[in-house]
């Protein structure tokens, strides 16, 4: 029983962590100055979500201090508290001590002092409160006396009331004249009966706030049972006895109705139908008036007596029936996403096995002839290998607005702690991803805009002094290119002062002072360990610890980060990541001896060079003529410093690649097949290598390398390459 509630719990701790993200994304969207109903709701019901479940473990710490912290988001909800930039920020502040105790909670780090905190929103509340009664004097304050008077002794005023104005008639059905009809027979809104159960109260539900919203919505509680109530020896704390009759207007659409239960628990009694009904028997009210006989309205009660004598006096009308409380049948069509959630160790492990059965597909299609993997229709489960392959990763892929969400608040604390102003344009959110690199990716990200906020963008004043917009600009975007994601974080502020940079590496010992190096090794100098031009430490930089994170967590993924920088006009901190870590489609080609694998999603076209069709250029460069374009070529084996094949050009294959770069040819001696292939990671079996995006198990058992041919291409056109010897040893 034990494991199953630490199986329950783990699944709350997950959804703990999605109801964060939601609201975090909530209070920026408010700082940000969209306070929307909308907004403010979503933020309320993630708290609240954390709150329910925190009571049900037992984590009374967090079920406390999200309480205080829902009270202040549903009086903000309700209208009563203004959701200023004040509020806003300390509910910022409120979601961190909220985090905080998330991770105490799972045990991750001690539980938060949060005293402070707690005062500072019971103080919110309590402002808020003073605010709303003032106003609410404000307005049942009359504007001038009613009569005039003199006060007596006891100080009571004497008010003067005109007897005309006074009802004469208290019949609620009275004539009200043409076109116009008596309250009761207005058009039907929606009666609603609510009784939590007592599992509800058990997990930390608070009926009062759903009957909140619903006023808020407009509809008014009408009736109370307390029918069930024990005696106060027999009640137990935990119990729910009560049940609430609400009305609610026409105006109010159905599903805003159900929305305000999304969090009461699945066996509670929410019975909503259409037309108003009457309280229940047991209600608090302790008479319910009766209509006259010869009302012309519809009783209150869409209910009728089989034993209650026909009118024979009066016209027939059809009788008006409530509509039950089940949704129309078109709402019964339409069923809800099931979801399920599986650890990512199982989804790990179920890659690792897709991988192997790939690997024993390529074993097969080199033993079979032909003629034999049709005969066992290997093609057939070549496919259905493939289509598993697919639906593995669509599990694992994930949108990268994951990462982004907390750029925004990001950024805006860095603006008030530099006294910087910067905006932020993000693209791409919605590129799909590999799990594991959306969760390694965050920490590499944070620095690169810290880096970028306090290095590269300028202060207002000397933007304007440059000419530039006193708002320095700050892009984020995400794009996938083939089998790679190019994450971009770029700034519009004051480049990368190379003479600098060099004189600070010299300084800290990093390079020799004699050293000649070029633009693009000078910039990588920045990601040295242990590098940092800041003249003073502040809290966002100065200790030499940032930009060496971001190359070591990205190399640790098998990626790679590029560097471009314009002095006076800004810096793009690139980071190339590989879509998935587990299978890709590849091109087998063969050089020098050595089999090698090429990503498909790179390759535009392949060609046998004819004569002339190679032809060199300056700097011991080559091109080929491509139907009257000149694209450049790269000779693998030069690239690897391998011994030259004896062999003509025509008897070799130029593959056309695209790159950053724009398209590249790359010769190799032959080209051997196309399949997919499982990449095994080089830093984790042994050291990442530049130009190499790792290896892979043939199906003769042989090992063969993955190519990253971005990686290859600005390699080959950097005066420094950074290629090994012997790279098929």
């Amino acid at each position: 029983m034990s494991d199953d509630l630490d199986d329950i719990q783990a699944i709350f701790f997950e959804e703990c962590n999605e109801g964060l993200a939601t609201a975090e994304a909530g209070l920026s969207t408010m700082a940000d100055g969209d306070t929307s109903a909308d907004v403010i709701a979503g933020v309320f019901r993630a708290v609240h979500s954390i709150k329910g479940g925190a009571g049900a473990f037992g984590h009374e710490a967090l079920q406390s201090f999200s309480h205080i912290f829902e009270n202040l988001l549903d009086e903000v909800r309700a209208g009563r508290i203004e959701p200023t930039a004040h509020i806003c920020k300390n509910m910022l502040l409120a979601f961190d001590v909220l985090s905080d105790h998330v991770q105490a909670a799972q045990g991750f780090a001690p539980v938060p002092d949060d005293a402070a905190m707690l005062a500072t929103l019971e103080a919110l509340l309590v402002e808020g409160a003073g605010d709303a009664h003032a106003e609410d004097a404000a307005t049942l304050a009359p504007s001038a006396p009613a009569a005039e008077g003199e006060a007596d002794e006891f100080g009571f005023m004497p008010v003067v009331v005109d007897i005309e104005d006074l009802d004469q008639d208290p019949d609620p059905f009275m004539d009200l004249g043409d076109g116009e009809a008596p309250r009761a027979a207005e058009a039907a809104g929606w009666s609603i009966r609510f009784a939590p159960s007592r599992e509800a109260m058990a997990n930390g539900s608070e009926p009062l706030l759903v009957l909140r919203e619903l006023e808020r919505m407009g509809g008014e509680v009408v009736g109370v049972e307390t029918g069930s109530l024990p005696s106060l020896r027999e009640m137990d704390p935990e119990g729910a006895y009560f049940a609430w009759s609400i009305e609610m207007p026409a105006s109010v659409t159905r599903s805003d109705i159900e929305e305000a239960f999304d969090f009461v628990a699945p066996d509670s009694v929410v019975d909503i139908a259409e037309g108003v009904a009457a309280p229940s028997q047991d209600s608090t009210p302790a008479e319910q008036p009766e209509a006259a006989p010869e009302a012309d309205a519809q009783p209150v009660s869409t209910a009728s007596s089989p034993n209650a004598p026909a009118a024979e006096d009066k016209p027939s009308e059809p009788p008006v029936k409530a509509v039950p409380a089940a949704p129309p049948a078109e709402a019964k069509a339409i069923e809800p996403p099931q979801n399920i959630r599986v650890d990512v160790s199982k989804l790990d492990m179920l890659l690792n096995l897709v991988g192997e059965l790939v690997i024993r597909n390529s074993i097969l299609a080199d033993r079979l002839s032909s003629a034999d993997q049709q005969r066992v229709e290997l093609p057939e489960l070549a496919r259905l290998t493939r289509e598993i392959q697919d639906n593995v990763m669509a599990l694992r892929a994930q949108p990268i607005r994951q990462a982004f969400s907390r750029v925004p608040r990001m950024l805006r604390e860095l603006c008030a702690a530099t006294n910087k102003d910067v905006a932020l344009e993000m693209s791409g959110e919605a590129t799909e991803v590999d799990k594991s690199v959306i969760e390694k990716i965050g920490e590499p990200l944070t620095h690169m805009i810290r880096n970028a906020v306090d290095h590269g963008i300028e202060s207002a004043q000397e933007r304007i002094e440059k000419g530039k917009p006193a708002q320095g600009n700050l892009r984020l975007s995400a794009e996938q290119r083939g089998a790679r994601i190019f994450l971009r974080v770029a700034d519009d502020g004051r480049g990368i002062d190379r003479e600098r940079v060099l004189a600070k590496a010299v300084e800290k010992g990093i390079v020799a002072a004699d050293a000649t190096l070029s633009d693009e090794e000078i910039d990588n100098l920045i990601c040295a360990p242990g590098f940092s031009t800041a003249e003073t430490i502040s809290s966002i930089s100065g200790r030499g610890v940032g930009m060496d994170v971001v190359r070591s967590n990205v190399e640790a993924l098998g990626g790679r980060i590029e560097i471009t920088s314009v002095p006076g006009k800004g810096t793009t901190f690139t980071m190339i990541l590989p879509l998935t870590l587990a299978i890709l489609d590849g091109m087998v080609v063969r050089l020098c001896g050595q089999r090698y694998v090429l990503p498909l999603s790179n390759v535009v076209e392949t060609v046998q060079p004819e004569p002339g069709q190679m032809r060199p250029v300056a700097n011991s460069s080559e091109v080929i003529d491509m139907r009257g374009t000149y694209v450049p070529v790269k000779r693998l084996s030069e690239l690897f410093q391998l011994p030259p094949a004896d062999r003509e050009d025509e008897d070799s294959v130029v593959i056309i690649v695209e790159t950053d770069a724009g398209n590249v040819g790359l010769m190799v001696d032959t080209i051997e097949d196309r399949r997919e292939v499982v990449i095994k990671s080089l830093d984790q079996n042994l050291y990442p290598i530049r130009g190499l995006g790792g290896a892979t198990i043939l199906g003769d058992g042989s090992i063969a390398l993955i190519l990253d041919i971005e990686a290859l291409v600005a390699s080959a056109n950097s005066p420094n390459k950074f290629v090994l010897k012997g790279m098929a040893a």
